[in-house]
């Protein structure tokens, strides 16, 4: 009988990884690098209980993810070296917490990510006018969210939020034919198909979340907010005006929102009993906030 129960245990869990790389492919044909596994866990996981975890908790959830302990290391050192995370011994054990910019990024991102429905930008359109022989820094303006509109001018979704304007550059409001230039700079229709796959997709996925155990609840969770983080963080949320009437953003945020609290409860379960920090158990998450749709945050979708 206990050989059984064991060969059921191993089937199960083949064919939920079998599920997993299905759902994976079905969206994007690039392979999924640990690293940026990883910060969807800290982000997902890890952040909302304190943000820091024993190597050996998060070895055990990658390897439900088929990832090898040795790549699981290697991940980690490289994001311990970028600044992402900060590395603390604890005798022979080793624990990683993340670093103050990293907490801010996630908790942006996590305004964008954990919503029922799409966050829209406010009508118009902030600008950025480069002129020689000072010009600000790209990387400052990819990260206060503009893209090139033509050789020395910017364009993002406007802004209410007091967000920080690069320095070294004319600042400008506009108004005009949103559509028009939401298209002239954004790949709306890469966006849109990224959308509609992951809707297709999820409706696959759900159908083994209520018979997943609380580790693979929490696998299925992991790869289902890494794939959708993916494209909700290179979603511009532009304003409803510069959208076509059919854009599947609030569809796509529902499928997700929806098989992403069918799979909470049992997932957590899994990091109650098994997650450790350096002080002992995880603490109790701090999710109340997620899924409120209170704010219409942006985020860098670089992580």
């Amino acid at each position: 009988m206990g050989s059984l129960v064991l060969n059921a245990r191993i089937s199960r869990y083949i064919s939920m990884q079998e599920v997993l790389t299905r759902f994976v492919d079905s969206l994007d044909h690039s392979p999924v690098r640990t690293w940026s596994l990883i910060v969807t866990i800290y982000g997902d996981c890890v952040m909302p209980r304190g943000g820091e975890l024993w190597l050996g908790t998060l070895t055990d959830l990658l390897a439900a993810l088929d990832v090898e302990p040795g790549s699981t290391r290697t991940a980690m050192s490289r994001l311990a070296r970028d600044g992402f995370l900060r590395r603390k011994r604890v005798g022979r054990t080793s624990h990683y917490a993340l670093s103050e910019p990293a907490i801010a990024v996630s908790h942006e991102a996590e305004t964008v990510i954990y919503r029922t429905r799409a966050p829209h930008a406010a009508p118009g359109w902030d600008l950025v006018v480069a002129l020689p022989p000072h010009r600000p820094d790209r990387k400052a303006l990819i990260e206060a969210g503009y893209e090139s509109a033509s050789p020395g001018l910017f364009v993002r979704p406007r802004r209410t939020d007091g967000a920080a304007q690069p320095a070294n550059a004319i600042h400008l409001h506009a108004a005009g034919d949103d559509d028009a230039l939401a298209r002239a700079v954004y790949p709306l229709d890469d966006i849109a198909a990224r959308y509609h796959a992951f809707i297709r997709a999820s409706e696959g996925l759900s159908r083994h979340a209520h018979d997943a155990g609380p580790l693979e609840a929490l696998a299925i969770r992991v790869m289902l907010v890494h794939a959708f983080r993916r494209i909700a963080l290179r979603d511009p949320h532009l304003s409803s005006t510069a959208l076509p009437a059919d854009w599947p953003a609030d569809e796509a945020y529902k499928a997700f929102s929806t098989l992403y609290l069918v799979l909470r409860p049992l997932s957590e379960t899994w990091l109650d009993a098994n997650g450790q920090n350096a002080s002992g158990p995880l603490p109790a998450p701090d999710i109340a906030h997620r899924f409120a749709d209170t704010g219409n945050g942006r985020a860098n979708a670089d992580v």
